[in-house]
Protein backbone atom coordinates (compact mmCIF):
# COMPACT_ATOMS: atom_id res chain seq x y z
CA UNK A 1 0.00 0.00 0.00
CA UNK A 2 1.52 3.44 -1.29
CA UNK A 3 1.79 6.79 1.28
CA UNK A 4 -1.10 7.99 -0.27
CA UNK A 5 -3.35 4.70 -0.18
CA UNK A 6 -2.97 4.50 3.50
CA UNK A 7 -3.33 8.23 4.40
CA UNK A 8 -6.84 7.58 2.21
CA UNK A 9 -7.83 4.19 4.16
CA UNK A 10 -7.40 6.82 7.33
CA UNK A 11 -10.16 9.55 5.76
CA UNK A 12 -7.14 12.08 4.15
CA UNK A 13 -8.02 11.52 0.85
CA UNK A 14 -8.47 15.47 0.30
CA UNK A 15 -5.48 16.03 1.99
CA UNK A 16 -3.63 13.43 -0.45
CA UNK A 17 -5.29 14.93 -3.57
CA UNK A 18 -4.22 18.72 -2.62
CA UNK A 19 -1.05 17.51 -1.70
CA UNK A 20 -0.66 15.25 -4.64
CA UNK A 21 -1.59 18.36 -7.39
CA UNK A 22 0.91 20.61 -5.19
CA UNK A 23 3.88 18.56 -6.27
CA UNK A 24 2.58 17.97 -9.38
CA UNK A 25 2.95 21.46 -9.84
CA UNK A 26 6.33 21.37 -8.42
CA UNK A 27 7.27 19.15 -11.06
CA UNK A 28 5.60 20.83 -14.18
CA UNK A 29 4.37 24.07 -13.86
CA UNK A 30 1.80 23.29 -16.77
CA UNK A 31 0.56 20.43 -15.31
CA UNK A 32 -2.98 18.91 -16.06
CA UNK A 33 -4.59 19.40 -13.03
CA UNK A 34 -7.71 17.34 -13.92
CA UNK A 35 -9.33 15.08 -11.21
CA UNK A 36 -8.43 12.28 -13.28
CA UNK A 37 -5.04 13.01 -13.65
CA UNK A 38 -4.74 13.92 -9.63
CA UNK A 39 -6.12 11.05 -8.49
CA UNK A 40 -3.51 8.56 -10.69
CA UNK A 41 -1.03 11.21 -8.82
CA UNK A 42 -2.53 9.61 -5.66
CA UNK A 43 -3.00 6.36 -6.45
CA UNK A 44 -6.61 6.42 -6.47
CA UNK A 45 -9.62 5.38 -8.33
CA UNK A 46 -10.75 8.26 -10.61
CA UNK A 47 -14.05 8.01 -8.60
CA UNK A 48 -12.54 8.56 -5.11
CA UNK A 49 -11.89 12.27 -5.40
CA UNK A 50 -15.62 13.20 -5.78
CA UNK A 51 -16.25 12.09 -2.76
CA UNK A 52 -14.30 15.43 -1.40
CA UNK A 53 -14.41 17.72 -4.52
CA UNK A 54 -17.66 17.60 -6.41
CA UNK A 55 -15.79 19.11 -9.69
CA UNK A 56 -12.55 20.17 -11.10
CA UNK A 57 -13.19 24.08 -9.25
CA UNK A 58 -13.23 22.76 -6.02
CA UNK A 59 -9.90 21.16 -6.31
CA UNK A 60 -8.24 24.03 -7.57
CA UNK A 61 -9.89 26.18 -5.01
CA UNK A 62 -8.39 23.55 -2.12
CA UNK A 63 -4.84 23.48 -4.16
CA UNK A 64 -5.01 27.47 -4.01
CA UNK A 65 -5.95 27.49 -0.65
CA UNK A 66 -2.69 25.53 0.04
CA UNK A 67 -0.96 28.05 -1.80
CA UNK A 68 -1.87 30.45 -0.09
CA UNK A 69 -1.12 28.42 3.19
CA UNK A 70 2.98 27.84 1.75
CA UNK A 71 3.22 31.40 1.04
CA UNK A 72 1.97 32.37 4.41
CA UNK A 73 4.56 29.96 6.05
CA UNK A 74 7.54 32.04 3.84
CA UNK A 75 6.16 35.32 4.95
CA UNK A 76 5.77 34.85 7.89
CA UNK A 77 9.56 33.13 8.09
CA UNK A 78 11.00 35.84 6.38
CA UNK A 79 9.58 38.45 9.16
CA UNK A 80 7.14 37.53 11.77
CA UNK A 81 5.91 40.76 12.87
CA UNK A 82 6.61 43.27 10.06
CA UNK A 83 6.76 46.57 11.66
CA UNK A 84 8.89 48.92 8.95
CA UNK A 85 10.20 49.88 5.21
CA UNK A 86 12.95 47.28 5.50
CA UNK A 87 10.52 44.57 6.54
CA UNK A 88 8.13 45.32 3.55
CA UNK A 89 11.33 45.13 1.28
CA UNK A 90 12.09 41.69 2.53
CA UNK A 91 8.41 40.67 2.34
CA UNK A 92 8.60 41.93 -1.25
CA UNK A 93 11.35 39.92 -2.07
CA UNK A 94 10.02 36.34 -0.41
CA UNK A 95 6.91 37.15 -2.14
CA UNK A 96 8.44 37.50 -5.88
CA UNK A 97 10.50 34.54 -5.00
CA UNK A 98 7.43 32.23 -4.46
CA UNK A 99 6.24 33.32 -7.35
CA UNK A 100 9.03 32.39 -9.57
CA UNK A 101 10.10 29.37 -7.48
CA UNK A 102 6.38 28.30 -7.90
CA UNK A 103 5.08 29.76 -11.01
CA UNK A 104 2.67 26.64 -11.16
CA UNK A 105 1.06 27.03 -7.92
CA UNK A 106 0.86 30.76 -8.13
CA UNK A 107 -0.90 30.29 -11.13
CA UNK A 108 -3.74 28.17 -9.58
CA UNK A 109 -3.54 30.38 -6.60
CA UNK A 110 -4.17 33.09 -8.62
CA UNK A 111 -5.65 32.46 -11.73
CA UNK A 112 -6.80 29.11 -12.00
CA UNK A 113 -7.63 28.54 -8.33
CA UNK A 114 -11.41 27.35 -8.70
CA UNK A 115 -14.72 29.99 -8.94
CA UNK A 116 -13.99 33.41 -8.90
CA UNK A 117 -15.01 35.02 -5.54
CA UNK A 118 -15.46 31.42 -3.97
CA UNK A 119 -15.23 31.60 0.00
CA UNK A 120 -11.88 29.25 -0.28
CA UNK A 121 -10.35 31.85 -2.31
CA UNK A 122 -11.88 35.00 -0.03
CA UNK A 123 -10.67 33.03 3.13
CA UNK A 124 -7.25 32.24 1.97
CA UNK A 125 -6.42 35.80 0.41
CA UNK A 126 -7.73 37.68 3.86
CA UNK A 127 -5.61 35.63 5.73
CA UNK A 128 -2.49 36.90 3.32
CA UNK A 129 -4.12 40.79 3.49
CA UNK A 130 -4.54 40.71 7.60
CA UNK A 131 -1.12 39.65 8.12
CA UNK A 132 0.25 42.29 5.62
CA UNK A 133 -2.20 45.14 7.06
CA UNK A 134 -0.77 44.18 10.83
CA UNK A 135 2.46 45.06 9.20
CA UNK A 136 1.73 48.42 7.53
CA UNK A 137 -0.56 49.47 10.88
CA UNK A 138 2.89 48.62 12.95
CA UNK A 139 5.15 50.65 10.51
CA UNK A 140 2.83 53.45 9.55
CA UNK A 141 0.64 53.80 13.19
CA UNK A 142 -2.67 54.45 11.45
CA UNK A 143 -5.45 52.92 12.52
CA UNK A 144 -7.12 51.39 8.42
CA UNK A 145 -4.07 50.18 6.75
CA UNK A 146 -6.33 48.12 4.10
CA UNK A 147 -5.90 50.62 1.06
CA UNK A 148 -2.37 50.96 1.51
CA UNK A 149 -2.04 47.47 1.94
CA UNK A 150 -4.11 46.76 -0.96
CA UNK A 151 -1.69 49.19 -3.12
CA UNK A 152 1.32 47.54 -1.83
CA UNK A 153 0.33 43.79 -2.32
CA UNK A 154 -0.65 44.92 -6.36
CA UNK A 155 2.82 46.69 -6.84
CA UNK A 156 4.11 43.74 -5.21
CA UNK A 157 2.09 40.84 -7.01
CA UNK A 158 2.92 42.84 -10.53
CA UNK A 159 5.97 42.23 -9.81
CA UNK A 160 5.91 39.05 -9.02
CA UNK A 161 3.50 38.43 -12.46
CA UNK A 162 5.87 39.89 -14.31
CA UNK A 163 8.95 37.87 -13.75
CA UNK A 164 7.02 34.51 -13.47
CA UNK A 165 5.63 35.10 -17.01
CA UNK A 166 9.10 36.56 -18.24
CA UNK A 167 8.08 39.85 -18.74
CA UNK A 168 10.82 41.41 -16.96
CA UNK A 169 14.31 40.17 -18.19
CA UNK A 170 15.16 37.14 -16.04
CA UNK A 171 17.67 38.23 -13.55
CA UNK A 172 19.75 35.99 -11.13
CA UNK A 173 18.34 36.00 -7.53
CA UNK A 174 20.48 38.79 -6.52
CA UNK A 175 19.30 41.34 -9.34
CA UNK A 176 15.58 40.47 -9.30
CA UNK A 177 15.56 41.13 -5.31
CA UNK A 178 17.16 44.26 -5.54
CA UNK A 179 14.90 45.61 -8.67
CA UNK A 180 12.52 44.63 -6.77
CA UNK A 181 13.25 46.52 -3.45
CA UNK A 182 14.50 49.53 -5.59
CA UNK A 183 10.66 49.47 -7.22
CA UNK A 184 8.75 49.04 -3.93
CA UNK A 185 11.78 51.66 -2.03
CA UNK A 186 11.01 54.37 -5.24
CA UNK A 187 7.45 54.16 -4.52
CA UNK A 188 7.17 54.32 -0.54
CA UNK A 189 9.57 57.41 -1.34
CA UNK A 190 6.95 59.34 -3.03
CA UNK A 191 4.73 58.90 0.16
CA UNK A 192 7.51 60.51 2.30
CA UNK A 193 8.23 57.54 4.39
Amino acid sequence: MTGADSRYHHGDLSMTLVESAVRMLATDGDADLSIRAVARAAGVSSAAPYRHFPDRSALLAAVAAAGFGELMTVLRATCPEPSGRTDIGDLAVAYVRFATERPGLFRVMFAEGGQRGSATRREATAVVHEYLDAGVRRWLGIEDPGTVTTGLWALVHGMACLYTYENLEPADAEDMAQRVRDTVDAVLTVDGR
